[in-house]
């Protein structure tokens, strides 16, 4: 796997960022999915997300 997958000038985007940042995402759609289904609100279980990221950014 290579480090860097594509440069445009001084931006780089790594393939570690990129699969973590993938992952996010993919987390929030089925977890959004789930909360609906369980009759959770989109906002709380948003809210709920944005602190989870930052937690795990800070921890």
């Amino acid at each position: 796997m290579h480090p860097t997958l594509f440069k445009i000038g001084s931006f780089e985007i790594g393939s570690f960022g990129l699969m973590v940042a993938i992952g996010f995402f993919a987390a929030y759609w089925v977890g959004m999915k789930e909360a609906t289904r369980k009759g959770i609100a989109e906002d709380r279980f948003a809210n709920f997300i944005i602190i989870t990221l930052l937690a795990g950014l800070l921890g």
